[in-house]
């Protein structure tokens, strides 16, 4: 399981599936920062994406979608 912040709101957890549900949907930035616990450590996706979505390709975002949306999964975890 994971934790997803971005503009110090945490997400999560998420399964490794939801995220690459997230990331096809555009709903998940390379920019956001994940971690295994909310407490961190917490990694650039785009560092860590393939030991986080499982491959290069999984999770290649689809042209639906709008990257720019704020990430609104998960139950809220206050930071």
């Amino acid at each position: 399981m994971y934790y997803v912040r971005r503009d110090g709101r945490i997400k999560g957890p998420l399964s490794r599936e939801k995220l690459r549900d997230l990331r096809r949907e555009r709903r998940l930035r390379m920019s956001d920062e994940v971690a295994e616990s909310r407490d961190g450590p917490w990694s650039r996706l785009r560092d860590v994406r393939h030991e986080v979505l499982g491959g290069a390709g999984s999770a290649e975002p689809t042209r639906a979608g709008n990257h720019d949306e704020i990430l609104d999964v998960g139950d809220d975890a206050e930071t």
